[in-house]
């Protein structure tokens, strides 16, 4: 019975990524040390013994090869990563697939992957949040955000939550394989071509005053509340937000929290 419950624990998906990573050792010097000291007690021991080998075998055969990376994906259905898990290699274990972000922080602490892949724009919770959250509650688990070439700005807030690798969505399932590893290694993984486009947009012409009023605006908060919310009178966040316009050149509020977003200046 027991052996049962140590089979069930050892292959289940969730408890994989889990499990403290000398168990195997301890299950093969389990049956060694049983099959010197109880050489001849009978067939129940000998099958309780063969049953901790094969165990034992499954449990470290990962080990004796390639180190597997435990994966969690989270991006919406629509989007071409949904369907890579297949096509990262036996090496990438995908432990989690979800299509929101604020159900990453949840299923992250039940599964502890070694890196999370997260789309930068996801109902519930955008990418970067969820990077940050990741980050305070789980210090070990790295990530890799997927994000577009009209979204270079947000390449500076990645770097500020912590975030290890920066790849554009529409990156072929083997590059998305490779930053995966080579995060999981400890390396820092930034594709050079959002690089290069970041540095062509320059970092944000709105101070932080006029980027949290339209910030605000851009939840749909009217005036008033805006000014409460941030201890402002309704005047200065009207004067706040026609700067804000002018400086991104926005014809109007939605026009600038429009380019603002593309670039990852709010």
């Amino acid at each position: 019975m027991c052996s049962v419950v140590l089979q069930l624990w050892l292959l289940a998906p969730a408890a994989r990524a889990r499990r403290p990573r000398h168990v195997g050792w301890l299950i093969a010097a389990f049956v060694v040390i049983n099959a010197a000291a109880f050489p001849l007690v009978g067939v129940r021991w000998f099958a309780a013994g063969e049953q901790l080998a094969v165990l034992a075998v499954v449990y470290l055969r990962p080990r004796w090869s390639v180190p597997a990376v435990v994966a969690l994906i989270a991006a919406p259905a629509a989007t071409a990563i949904s369907g890579y898990s297949p096509a990262l290699g036996e090496d990438i274990e995908v432990i989690a697939e979800l299509d929101r972000g604020d159900r990453v922080l949840e299923v992250a602490e039940k599964t502890r992957p070694d890196v999370a892949v997260l789309d930068i724009d996801m109902p519930g919770l955008d990418g970067l949040t969820v990077a940050a959250e990741l980050h305070e509650r789980l210090p070990d688990c790295r990530t890799l955000i997927l994000t577009g070439l009209s979204q270079p700005g947000n390449l500076l807030r990645a770097l500020r939550a912590h975030v290890r690798g920066f790849i554009v969505k529409d990156a072929p399932a083997e590059k998305l394989a490779d930053g995966i590893r080579r995060i999981a290694a400890g390396q820092r993984v930034i594709d050079p071509e959002l690089v290069s486009v970041a540095l062509d947009t320059g970092e944000s012409p709105l101070t932080g005053r006029e980027a949290d009023v339209l910030r605000e605006a851009a939840a749909g908060i009217p005036t008033d509340q805006i000014g409460i919310r941030l201890s402002l009178s309704p005047a200065t966040v009207r004067n706040y937000l026609s700067s804000a316009i002018s400086k991104v050149g926005g014809h109007n509020r939605i026009d600038a929290i429009r380019i603002a977003r593309e670039n990852g200046w709010l």
